[in-house]
């Protein structure tokens, strides 16, 4: 993603991304996704994440891994995701774009891939992203997306991080005036999402009430 929206929400410096310019509501998701998170990648292998964005997560996910290997197309936000990847010897940073990845990583590459804070909703196609992290992961894709039916505690967010709502359509496509587009979904939405993309979903939960915790994996026989 551009780091257009974020240089220039809160001021610039990418501010808009410290969970401390954030309202309650997302910060207690932000806790909550770091216990998942924890728990769930607890001796994995190799880990890519896509979108890695400043780095806000290597601190959470690195010590859990072999090798994590943290993907964003931004020069501004990889070069802060360098500099936190410095304390971290099994942390790679790798510019790209989330649509290229199954051509700048080899097929089932990585053994989980995550894909945090609605990135896949903020993406151009989220659809082809999703196809992409299915090529190059093995066996889990854990995403973590806006929920439906939030739309007033996310216009809140949007203004405490310096980016005003500009309109929402009627399928909760929210768009600001720093020129974000962000989709949001149901659970049906990732289901077929997921169908759509050759993976199943394996289980759906909510964080804060506000996001979900998708886990999805590739259904038997697609490769």
């Amino acid at each position: 993603m551009s780091d257009r929206f974020f240089r220039h929400a809160q001021g610039g410096d990418f501010k808009a991304l410290n969970p401390r310019n954030s309202t309650p509501i997302y910060r207690q998701y932000l806790k909550e996704e770091a216990k998942e998170l924890a728990e769930r990648l607890h001796s994995v292998g190799q880990l890519l994440e896509a979108g890695v964005g400043i780095g806000r997560t290597i601190p959470l996910i690195a010590p859990h891994v072999d090798s994590l290997t943290g993907v964003d197309q931004s020069d501004g936000m990889l070069a802060q995701a360098r500099i936190v990847a410095a304390g971290h010897p099994n942390v790679q940073i790798v510019k790209s774009r989330l649509e290229d990845l199954d051509q700048r990583f080899a097929a089932g590459q990585f053994d989980h891939s995550v894909c945090l804070w609605n990135t896949i909703g903020n993406v151009k196609s989220d659809l082809e992203v999703l196809r992409k992290l299915g090529k190059v992961t093995r066996s889990g894709i854990i995403l973590t997306v806006h929920a439906k039916g939030n739309v007033e505690k996310r216009k809140e967010y949007y203004e405490a991080i310096g980016a005003p709502v500009k309109r929402v359509d009627a399928d909760e496509t929210v768009y600001t005036t720093n020129g974000l587009v962000s989709r949001a979904y149901s659970k049906e939405d990732l289901h077929r999402l997921a169908r759509s993309a050759g993976l199943s979903v394996a289980e759906i939960k909510t964080l804060a009430g506000v996001m979900w915790l998708a886990v999805m994996k590739k259904e038997t026989g697609h490769v």
